[in-house]
């Protein structure tokens, strides 16, 4: 259980964090390319604004002419307000055909894969008398900036990584300090219930031999009466004792599952005990020849629980059962249960008002909830105010 516990607050600790440095490292590597678009944006304009009467005067020219020039930091390639290509220089030779059809939604810059290179370029209008006579696309590489950022969200994710399985050891160190303190006091807790339960038997079957020896002796009717009740109390004290033994044993030895049980025979056994029992009609739906790996005895102490529970709380109606591969279902027609009761009905010495009406210990459920989980299995409930129907998930095979 608290293994469990600490494998899980090492997993949320290590996801939160995870999450945090990952949206932290996303963010910077985002901004990070912000900025530096900003800037290839500034060198670009800066560009135009330089050379804007020379591009004015080439785009006037409406000569179409391309220069190439290998060496040239910046490039650029003018249009008319046609969209016909008039003038360029570049390095990029075949790229004046194909760059305007980037740039048919209007963005401030475009990034283009051309010859193994990464271009940044932005589109610039001409105006003249008011009036749009053409435009420019003005351009430079950014091959090495590209790569930088490929390498740096390589690093980032591999840092990611890494960071993540720090945290997780540190996680794991410090769950491990913060559920210590309450293993060692559930620990002290499971000491006392079962030196208590064993230390209590001898006095309480002392107690029981005196009140065996009172009932020879001659008593008024009122001790009479308070006898009964002391006997009562001793079957509800020894019930209760049994009980805290059972969960006690279940804490601190692990059950090995050794036999091939038959539930189905173990099941339609019990329902014919209890059909004896009660007034209120049995429904049993079995397939037979169902197999549980476990133990017979602590299988049988879960479907008394159950069947008892049932007997209980239901005054008219029926009681159905059934079993088949995906488990048992047993449903009451009783009081119900109340929602805000439900998700604590297998805790140890949980009552609802209901149940403390009725008597009982708080026990039976929290230990059928046990004896099933170290049958490997699992046991829900559901309840409405037309009853409670119980659901037992074991693996079961033929």
């Amino acid at each position: 259980m608290f293994r469990s516990m600490r494998n899980q607050l090492t997993l949320l600790y290590t996801i939160t964090f995870t999450i945090a440095v990952s949206l932290l490292m996303i963010v910077l590597f985002f901004a990070l390319q912000k900025v530096m678009d900003k800037q290839q944006v500034e060198e670009l304009n800066a560009f135009f604004i330089r050379e804007q009467h020379d591009f004015l005067l080439q785009l006037q020219a409406k000569e179409p002419v391309l220069h190439i020039d290998p060496t040239r930091h910046f490039f650029y390639y003018i249009y008319n307000e046609e969209g016909q290509f008039i003038h360029g220089d570049s390095q990029y030779d075949g790229l004046e055909n194909v760059i305007a059809t980037y740039f048919i939604e209007e963005t401030p810059y475009q990034k283009i894969q051309w010859d193994n290179e990464t271009l940044f370029i932005i589109k610039r209008p001409f105006m003249l008398n008011n009036r749009e006579v053409g435009y420019i696309l003005t351009g430079k590489t950014i091959t090495t900036q590209a790569n930088f950022f490929k390498n740096t969200l390589a690093v980032l994710l591999i840092a990611t990584l890494l960071f993540a399985l720090l945290i997780g050891a540190i996680s794991h160190f410090f769950a491990g300090r913060a559920v210590r303190p309450i293993q060692q006091a559930y620990d002290k807790q499971k000491r006392f219930v079962s030196d208590a339960s064993h230390e209590l038997r001898t006095p309480l079957a002392v107690f029981q031999s005196s009140t065996d020896i009172l009932r020879t002796e001659s008593l008024s009717d009122f001790g009479k009466e308070v006898l009964r009740d002391a006997e009562n109390d001793v079957v509800h004290m020894q019930k209760l004792l049994e009980q805290l033994l059972t969960l006690a044993r279940a804490d601190q030895t692990p059950l090995v599952l050794g036999d091939n049980v038959d539930f189905s025979a173990l099941v339609g056994a019990t329902v014919q005990k209890f059909q004896r029992l009660t007034h209120l009609p049995i429904h049993a739906e079995i397939t037979p020849q169902l197999f549980v790996k476990g133990h017979a005895a602590k299988l049988q102490q879960v479907l008394y629980i159950l069947f008892e529970n049932a007997l209980r709380y239901t005054q008219d109606g029926t009681i159905d059962v059934k079993l088949d591969d995906s488990g048992l279902t047993l449903t009451d027609s009783g009081i119900g249960i109340d929602a805000k009761d439900l998700p604590h009905i297998f805790e140890r010495f949980y009552r609802s008002d209901d149940a403390r009406a009725k008597g009982g210990t708080g026990l039976g459920l929290a230990i059928a909830k046990t004896i099933i989980e170290q049958h490997n299995g699992t046991i829900t409930a559901t309840s409405s105010p037309q009853g409670t129907t119980f659901h037992i998930t074991l693996p079961i095979f033929r």
